[in-house]
């Protein structure tokens, strides 16, 4: 009985490997997951994420594929699809993809900037992290959260466009991105998580007044940064948000007083 039954495991674990496997499929030039009648972008390797071979050039990704007669809609790009692909020098993402998955683009060092389109609704954590050439980002819309380490360390990135529907912008999103000097903030912001923009290059914060909650090093290490008003629905803010941010000038309420440390600053001002 016992060697029944572990004929039987052994068999079992050999036949999900090869339908694991057998899953990953070229289609002109690119990988794919087929599942019911959708695809996922993804790469070509072993169990382990270890590539066989990797993108290089520009990319066009298609909304629809055909394999063995079949249609399927692409709609998404998965975990590390893209990641370490240091020839890859543009994507282009259709409409219709939902989803970008963990680390999907990460240290993708020739890339320089990327739109994302109205249907994604999710970006993963460090989906873009550490692509030093990826000078712009506009994300059209859909997503509602930028998640830990999207963008971190994207070292040439000077410009980001977010969607009015972003709510979250989550810890270390935009981390170490030293050439960040303008991004919108979605006037239905509702949290920056910490570090979020930590030694970024912007001189100006429009903080919206939908924002309740600032994490821990949010803007530390914002050297250029010269002016920020904290609007009243600001509840919960991190003692040390505006850490080594010696030539600020902050506005902020009298609710906060006790809970920030200001005093470094260049000039405060409570109403």
């Amino acid at each position: 009985i016992m060697k029944h039954k572990l004929f039987s495991f052994i068999f079992l674990m050999m036949a999900s490997l090869s339908v694991a496997r057998a899953s990953e499929t070229q289609v002109d030039g690119i990988w794919y997951d087929f599942s019911d009648n959708n695809a996922v972008v993804t790469y070509h390797g072993d169990f382990n994420g270890e590539y066989d071979e990797k993108y290089a050039g520009a990319i066009k990704i298609p909304a629809s594929v055909v394999f063995e007669g079949n249609s399927y809609t692409v709609i998404g790009i998965g975990e590390d699809a893209f990641k370490e692909c240091e020839e890859l020098t543009s994507v282009t993402i259709p409409e219709g993809v939902v989803r970008i998955e963990s680390s999907a683009f990460q240290k993708c060092k020739k890339l320089t900037s990327v739109v994302i389109p109205k249907s994604v609704t999710s970006i993963g954590d460090d989906a873009f992290e550490s692509c030093e050439e990826l000078k712009s980002v506009v994300i059209q819309g859909g997503v509602t959260r930028i998640e830990n380490s999207t963008f971190g360390n994207c070292t040439k990135l000077a410009s980001v466009v977010l969607p009015q529907s972003v709510t979250d912008i989550d810890d270390y999103a935009f981390a170490l991105c030293t050439s960040l000097s303008k991004i919108n903030m979605p006037k239905g912001l509702t949290r920056i998580g910490d570090y979020a923009f930590s030694n970024c290059a912007m001189s100006s914060v429009n903080i919206p007044n939908t924002v309740t909650s600032i994490g821990a090093g949010a803007f530390d290490g914002c050297e250029k940064l010269v002016s920020v008003t904290i609007p009243k629905s600001v509840t919960d803010i991190a003692k040390y948000t505006f850490r080594n941010c010696d030539k600020l000038k902050i506005k902020l309420p009298e609710s906060l007083k006790e809970k920030v440390e200001v005093s470094h600053c260049a000039s405060v001002k409570y109403y």
